[in-house]
């Protein structure tokens, strides 16, 4: 009897062992994330303050197509509604 329950204390300390440092491989990927996330997150506002600047600078809501017609903010070309 007391042979089978230090037998089942032990496989226990091994599995709260393995899930211990799960847990910490599970946290560091977490902190990984939240940095990436970060990081896309700050590009992101930069690109959409760039896109904000260019429009800006080219005094738009149209621009041109491949084609050369004009499209507008509202996608109707050469500016008809």
């Amino acid at each position: 009897m007391i042979a089978s329950l230090r037998s089942r204390l032990a496989q226990a300390c091994v599995q709260i062992d393995t899930l211990r440092r799960q847990s910490e491989d599970n946290a560091l990927r977490v902190d990984f994330l939240q940095h990436a996330l970060e990081l896309e997150r700050a590009r992101s506002r930069r690109a959409v303050r760039e896109f904000r600047d260019l429009c800006t600078l080219h005094d738009t809501g149209t621009a041109r197509t491949d084609e050369g017609s004009t499209r507008t903010d509202a996608g109707s070309e050469n500016g008809a509604a």
